[in-house]
Parts: structure tokens; C-alpha cells; sequence
């Protein structure tokens, strides 16, 4: 408890002196944005020293330190006019809503994972919260500084597979070697704490250093492309991969589209890429299939078996208001004697243990977001980033148990709220800018 209090009076500290107006002025208080995206390297885990073992599965108690960051960044930027009534608060309130209910009606034998959601309800909350008091804020500079970030990022990666340890404060010495499939691999986790969360964390940065490199064409943000790459294929998750060509096809294809029709024209050009990418498969194909599919194991074929028992032994019995948060394991065990991992799929999470009514919240919300992006939005390529970004993470956080990977949830909806708030924020001041035109010509009209 001491830890956590010091991280959050210093962090708090940073950002009040950072708002004083020696440092810089109201309307450029989205530079605390900045400071909070670059903090975000160091992430770690404070113990709270208590942990408990539910369905033969210990599970610690931590807090985050990008939480008391968040808090921190909170406390000296949200202003009480911030709060004025949005639909998204009414969203946010059932979600909490259920959490309560589940809270009374059921007894949470998983304290920990229970604890963990709902610091990452709060963190959104706070998230949201910031954006609606920064009124002015410059996007594409919140873009631009994840390179660093990701190049800061790709440099732990690669260390991390050099010496085998996490490297990070709390957990140093901590081995990243993990026994999958048929042998122990050593998979980098950089700041994502964990493999699986490094390989979605990954897709979402690439998603972000792809559109700097088209946008400002520099070597800062190919240097962090470069990095993001070598840090995801150090992680060896595989859906990251999938994700990650999903959300370059996407972006080179939504804004390219021009060039690779240029191309497509020159028929040897053609020929001779299609050449050299199956000879590099027939020379390579024997290393990428022992580290990433007999090293590690089916775990596809899991993946789906566990889906299924999810929907028939889970949902179809539970539909409206699920089993509980952080209540699946216990459920399943106790009503059908089955050990089973948590659920590797945020979206089929939602709907098993807060059921069909907050599933049906979670996916419009998200949904609302990315279509009022991509029809608000007039610049092309951000059009295709959000997209790329949305797609990227909707394909990872189905195969992984992402509703317990914070720092994804927080990267993900820092960037796709900093791109909705920016476009609400553009389009009241535009209604406020005609609604004092059009009192003007009316002032004029009575004149005349």
C-alpha cells in the first residue's frame, strides 16, 4: 500500500506542476497526454502482497502502475464543468451496475480477476472523462510520440530475448521462458507483462507507427516500425501476426490503392515478388513451423473447444445476465467438474459472465465508435488507421483473454477515444461557429 501511495504522489505531482503556466498554457494542456503516453514505458506491477488459488489456479493481487498514472493525469486535468450528462456515462453506469449485482447476488471467489476489471472499468471512466476537459487537443502529436514509445518498446524486446528475463521494475529477474507444446520457448513480453498481451500490444502499436511513417515519411517512425515488428515476432504470438497483416493490407490498401495498381501493370515486377515470397517460405518454412506451431502447441484447436463449451454449457443457461464477473472457471467447475482456462475471447467473456444485455452494450458502444469515426473523419488515412486499429484489436482480443491484458484495453481505447473526442470536439465547435452566424445574419436581418 505504501508503494501505491508514493507512485501516485509523485505521478500527481508531475502533472499539476506540468499544468502550471510556466510549463505551458490551458489550451495546450493535451501535452499531459503526451507525458502520460511516454510514462506508459514503464509499466509494472505494484504487489498488494495477498493471493489466492481459485479452481487450482493461484492468482496475485497487483495494481498497474499506468493506473496511477491515469489517476494522476486525472486529478490535475478533469475540472467539475467536465461533467455534464453524455450518453456514454449511461453505458458506462449499467456496466457498473452489473458489476454491483454481481457483486450482491453472487459470491466472488475470484477477488482477483474481480478486482482487475474493475479497475479497468474506472480507468476507461477516467479516460473518457480527461478527453472531455482537454477541449484542445492536437491528435496527430499523441500519434506521432507513440514512436518513441514503440522504438523504447522494441529495445526492451530484444534484451529481453538476449538475457531471457522481463526486465522490468518489480520483475526483473523474472524468466521469460515458457513451456508450450513440446518444448520451453522464450517469448520478449516488453511493457505488455505477459506474452500473449505483448503480441496484441504489438498490433496496436503497429497500427499507430504504420500511419506516422505514410504521414510524415521521417525516420523516427521507421525506426519504430522497425522495432514494433522486431518486438511482435519476438512475442511469437500468432494472432498478433494475423492481426498485424490484416491491418497492413487494410491501410496500404484503403490509401495506396493507386500505387499498387502501378504495379500490378508491371508483370515481371509481379512475377519476380511472387517468386522471391514462396522461395523464402520453402527455405524458411521448417524454423516457422517448429517455433510457432510445434513448439507451441494446438492451441487453436483449444480455443474453439472451449468456445463451444462457453455457448452451450455457459451462456444458453445463463443468457440475459450471465454468471458473474470473473465467475466462468468457478461456474464450470462446480457445475460440470471441468478445469478450463479463462475465456480467450473478450467479446465471448462479456456475454458469458455479464450476459446478453451489457454483451449488447459492449458491442454498440464499440461499434458506434468506429462508424461515427469513419463518417465524421475527412482525412483518408486516419479514416484507415481507426479502422486498421478497430479490426487489429477485434482480431486479437477474440483469440486471447484480453479482458485481463490492461495495458491493451488502455492503449486501445486511448488512441480510438482521442480520435472520436478530437472529431466531437471539431464538430460542436463547428455547430457553435454557424449558431453564432446565423444569430448574426438574424440580428442583421431585424436591423435592416
Amino acid at each position: 500500500m505504501a508503494k501505491l501511495i508514493i507512485g501516485l504522489f509523485i505521478e500527481l505531482i508531475i502533472f499539476l506542476t506540468l499544468n502550471k503556466k510556466i510549463f505551458y498554457k490551458e489550451e495546450d494542456q493535451y501535452k499531459n497526454l503526451i507525458v502520460f503516453l511516454l510514462m506508459c514505458f514503464f509499466n509494472f506491477h505494484i504487489s498488494l502482497h495477498y493471493s489466492q488459488t481459485i479452481v487450482g489456479v493461484k492468482n496475485t493481487f497487483y495494481v498497474p502502475s499506468i493506473f496511477l498514472a491515469i489517476v494522476a493525469l486525472f486529478t490535475s486535468v478533469v475540472k467539475r464543468k467536465s461533467f455534464h450528462f453524455r450518453y456514454e456515462y449511461v453505458f458506462l453506469l449499467l456496466i457498473a451496475a452489473h458489476f454491483i449485482y454481481s457483486l450482491v447476488v453472487f459470491p466472488v471467489l475470484d477477488k482477483a480477476h474481480y478486482f482487475y476489471m474493475v479497475i479497468l472499468l474506472l480507468s476507461i471512466s477516467m479516460i473518457i472523462l480527461i478527453y472531455q476537459s482537454i477541449k484542445i487537443y492536437k491528435f496527430d502529436k499523441l500519434l506521432y510520440y507513440t514512436n518513441y514509445l514503440a522504438i523504447a518498446n522494441g529495445i526492451l524486446a530484444i534484451l529481453q530475448f538476449i538475457t531471457g528475463k522481463m526486465l522490468v521494475l518489480g520483475s526483473f529477474n523474472q524468466s521469460i521462458f515458457y513451456y508450450e507444446g513440446l518444448t520451453t520457448v522464450k517469448r520478449a513480453v516488453g511493457i505488455g507483462m505477459t506474452n500473449n498481451a505483448a503480441g496484441n500490444l504489438g498490433a496496436i502499436l503497429f497500427a499507430v507507427v504504420l500511419y506516422n511513417l505514410l504521414k510524415n515519411k521521417d525516420l523516427t517512425s521507421l525506426f519504430s516500425l522497425i522495432f514494433t515488428l522486431l518486438f511482435s515476432f519476438l512475442t511469437l504470438t500468432r494472432i498478433g501476426y494475423v492481426a498485424i497483416f490484416v491491418e497492413l493490407v487494410l491501410i496500404v490498401v484503403t490509401t495506396r490503392i493507386k500505387y499498387i495498381k502501378m504495379f500490378l501493370k508491371k508483370k515481371w515486377s509481379v512475377i519476380g515478388l511472387t517468386l522471391f515470397l514462396i522461395v523464402s517460405l520453402l527455405v524458411t518454412w521448417n524454423k516457422i513451423n517448429y517455433y510457432l506451431f510445434q513448439s507451441r502447441g494446438d492451441t487453436l484447436t483449444s480455443r474453439f473447444i472451449q468456445y463451444r463449451r462457453v455457448l452451450g454449457d455457459v451462456v444458453s443457461h445463463n443468457f440475459w445476465l450471465g454468471v458473474g464477473e470473473a465467475r466462468y472457471q468457478y461456474y464450470l467447475y462446480a457445475n460440470k467438474g471441468i478445469h478450463d482456462l479463462v475465456i480467450h475471447s473478450q467479446y465471448l467473456n462479456v456475454l458469458a459472465e455479464q450476459g446478453c444485455i451489457i454483451f449488447i452494450i459492449f458491442v454498440f458502444g464499440n461499434f458506434y465508435i468506429i462508424v461515427y469515426i469513419l463518417r465524421q473523419e475527412k482525412s483518408k488515412l486516419l479514416k484507415a488507421f481507426s479502422l486498421s486499429l478497430f479490426i487489429g484489436n477485434f482480431i486479437c482480443i477474440n483469440f486471447n483473454p484480453n479482458q485481463y491484458y490492461y495495458i491493451n484495453n488502455i492503449f486501445y481505447y486511448f488512441y480510438i477515444f482521442g480520435e472520436y473526442y478530437k472529431l466531437q470536439q471539431r464538430d460542436a465547435n463547428e455547430s457553435k461557429k454557424t449558431l453564432a452566424h446565423d444569430l448574426e445574419q438574424y440580428k442583421n436581418s431585424t436591423r435592416g
